[in-house]
């Protein structure tokens, strides 16, 4: 889930999306194949999209909260982040209304669970990757959607979390 903050309001600005400031979406990425991959904003697909196979690493550092080009920084809470070894969403469905919970499809679950401004984020899948924080991603007690707490990335330059290469993340 994420409240969308500056990167996806410029997007609203610009008429390219009904998102609203201060409002949780379910957002969810399912790539069917080397060349697909779908979006879906609140159960609905919200974009389908043809990606080269030059876009889908096969090795690489996982990062949350930049574009791969690193000049671009997200500017919103995200709470509950899950990397599956399946499509979990393969046509419209029904929000969460619950925390996620790991199971032998689940590579990464992040709760983003913790005290106001922590710095500490836990992956809760069996494979207990170890989270790396750059810059000033703290989480937030105030805001959150499902746990004790959401992360909050300011927008910061050089503000993500890493993820180091592992099979289980393919």
């Amino acid at each position: 889930y994420s409240s969308a903050a500056s990167d996806v309001y410029k997007r609203q600005q610009s008429g390219q999306s009904s998102i609203k400031i201060g409002q949780w979406y379910h957002v969810a990425a399912v790539r069917e194949d080397a060349t697909h991959l779908r979006v879906y904003a609140d159960g609905i697909l919200a974009q389908y999209a043809l990606v080269s196979s030059a876009d889908v690493q096969t090795s690489s550092v996982l990062t949350i909260g930049s574009h791969s080009n690193n000049i671009e920084y997200l500017d919103f809470l995200f709470d509950d982040v899950r990397v599956s070894n399946v499509a979990r969403y393969t046509g419209t469905y029904t929000e969460p209304t619950a925390a996620f919970s790991s199971d032998a499809q689940t590579s990464l679950l992040l709760h983003c669970d913790g005290s106001n401004d922590g710095t500490t984020f836990t992956d809760s899948s069996s494979h207990a990757h170890t989270i790396t924080v750059d810059g000033n991603i703290v989480t937030k007690t105030g805001q959150k959607k499902f746990g004790t707490a959401s992360a909050y990335f300011n927008g910061g330059s050089g503000n993500e979390l890493r993820v180091a290469d592992d099979a289980t993340l393919r």
